[in-house]
């Protein structure tokens, strides 16, 4: 134990005790350089309350690079709805998951089947 009573360091208590499994995701995303916890519920899982319920249904993100969304949309059509909203859905996303980690997104037409 340090003279000052402080076991703490940058990646959390030199001793053993339990880590919150929380600390522990977010801090191995941190090191991989990925998205938090928190903007990845917010793509992923609140997809229908970022792009609405029509847009949900036609299309899915499918990853984060860096700080580009990528998403699938079922056809070109909606492909053309997503890009055009872009700067509103970058704004939703902000909104809702606090980060402005999504800077643009990428869509690409991949036909269900």
């Amino acid at each position: 134990m340090s003279s000052t009573g402080n076991n703490s360091t940058e990646y959390g208590n030199t001793d053993n005790e339990p880590k919150k499994l929380k600390w522990s995701i977010e801090h191995l995303l941190k090191t991989m350089q990925a998205p938090s916890p928190d903007v990845l519920s917010t793509v992923f899982l609140r997809w229908p309350e970022v792009v609405g319920q029509d847009l949900a249904a036609h299309s899915k993100p499918s990853f984060i690079e860096g700080d580009t969304l990528v998403v699938n949309s079922t056809d070109s059509t909606w492909a053309s709805q997503l890009i055009w909203l872009e700067t509103e859905l970058l704004g939703r996303i902000q909104e809702i998951s606090g980060s402005n980690l999504v800077q643009s997104i990428k869509v690409r037409v991949k036909r269900q089947g």
